[in-house]
């Protein structure tokens, strides 16, 4: 039989990590998420601002499919900087929907190419009252600028639903 060797691992009295390279180490640690927490912030308010348009567009939609549906009025309201009403007449009382995450600092806001309205209405037959009318949702800080403002257009007085970004969402960018 063969014998087995016993492997003796020497160790010395100076293992281990110093001082000087253990704050080495934090301070780069330290530099690389200072340079990656604002584009991280960034991305996540443009991910806010995606949810919350998304979640227009289909209020739209749904509010414009229940105007054909039930032959009624939907009037489409921004009541707050996270919710939406829908209501069978300007000013009444509505179903609120949530919009986006709540708390997420976000801001939005509604007008046709005059800058008048602030409320859609889709008549009985589903058909938009203004065309091209803009529902813009963008970050109260909106540190990217244009480039971070998310949108949804109706485009025509069909009522056809279109979520743009950024110069998209001025409504004379509609006006042909």
């Amino acid at each position: 039989m063969r014998k087995l060797r016993r492997l003796t691992v020497k160790t010395s009295e100076s293992a281990g990590f110093t001082l000087i390279e253990l704050l080495v180490i934090t301070v780069l640690i330290g530099i690389i998420a200072a340079i990656a927490a604002p584009s991280w912030l960034a991305y996540l308010n443009r991910q806010r601002a995606n949810r919350a348009s998304g979640d227009i567009a289909q209020v739209l939609q749904q509010a414009q499919s229940d105007a054909q549906q039930k032959s009624v009025q939907r009037v489409i309201t921004i009541t707050g900087n996270d919710a939406i009403t829908v209501s069978s007449t300007s000013g009444a009382a509505g179903a609120v929907t949530q919009v986006g995450e709540s708390g997420s600092n976000l801001v939005m806001g509604g007008s046709d190419t005059d800058g008048t309205a602030t409320e859609l209405t889709f008549d009985y037959k589903g058909t938009a009252s203004a065309a091209p009318f803009v529902f813009s949702v963008t970050h109260e800080t909106n540190e990217l600028g244009d480039d971070s403002t998310r949108c949804v257009v109706v485009t025509t007085l069909l009522g056809n639903v279109v979520q743009a970004q950024g110069a998209e969402c001025n409504p004379s960018a509609w006006v042909e």
